[in-house]
């Protein structure tokens, strides 16, 4: 699309970061202002004909990759994604896999993957914004990770109780023969009250914990998990 975005580190180093290419031309100086105002980051990659192009992705997308790089990390979760429908997008060695918001733009789950280990992915499977699931093909046997995100405790009984029964259901159908890492802001507080120590042990942060925290620890209980 010969679009040169250079790769000045001052003004335009949040909106391509330090990817930019060459000079940059006045097509160029269009897209960094479109990204800017529209809060996209901007990376060239280049053609079999050198001809430079440009992609554009949310900016805290691009941060969360190079935090992920960073820790040398695999697998990681993600919420609050915010992006429109589902599916999967490339940034750099890795894959970005998202679920959809709900119809307030708000919640979405996800993971990012190195692409190294996307041939061993059995599935994913997107419940709805709270929930998404992905299996891994383990050596002995399969993992499933499952990011979880439950209303937050000032949210009504009711909802808690049906993200918390879809959750069981959702679990329920995982195949027996894989293990189980449970994932995600549980908007939790787990303290440590003596009766639960077999589930939760003895490093909690909190003395008391809240009406999310009896409710994970009664999920973990159930289905034999340890927090």
């Amino acid at each position: 699309m010969n679009r040169h975005v250079c790769s000045e580190r001052v003004e335009y180093e949040k909106l391509h970061a330090r990817y930019g290419y060459g000079e940059k031309n006045e097509a160029g100086k269009k897209a960094l202002d479109y990204a800017s105002a529209y809060e996209l980051a901007i990376i060239n990659s280049y053609s079999r004909t050198r001809e430079e192009h440009y992609i554009t992705y949310k900016r805290a997308a691009l941060t969360l990759v190079k935090e992920f790089n960073k820790y040398r990390l695999e697998i990681l979760a993600i919420q609050e994604i915010r992006w429109s429908g589902q599916g999967s997008t490339e940034i750099g060695n890795t894959i970005i896999f998202f679920g959809q918001c709900d119809n307030r733009r708000q919640g979405g789950t996800g993971f990012i993957v190195k692409k190294k280990i996307t041939s061993a992915i059995k599935d994913l499977k997107v419940v709805n914004s709270r929930l998404t699931i992905l299996i891994v093909e383990g050596k002995f046997f399969n993992i499933a990770f499952v990011n979880a995100h439950p209303p937050s405790e000032d949210k009504s009984d009711e909802e808690k109780e049906e993200f918390y029964s879809l959750l069981e259901s959702t679990l329920e159908g995982i195949p027996r023969h894989c293990i189980i890492i449970l994932l995600g802001d549980f908007n939790a507080k787990i303290g440590k009250e003596e009766c639960f120590k077999t589930t939760t042990g003895s490093n909690s942060l909190h003395q008391l914990s809240n009406n999310n925290g009896f409710r994970l620890i009664e999920l973990a209980t159930e289905r034999g998990l340890k927090i």
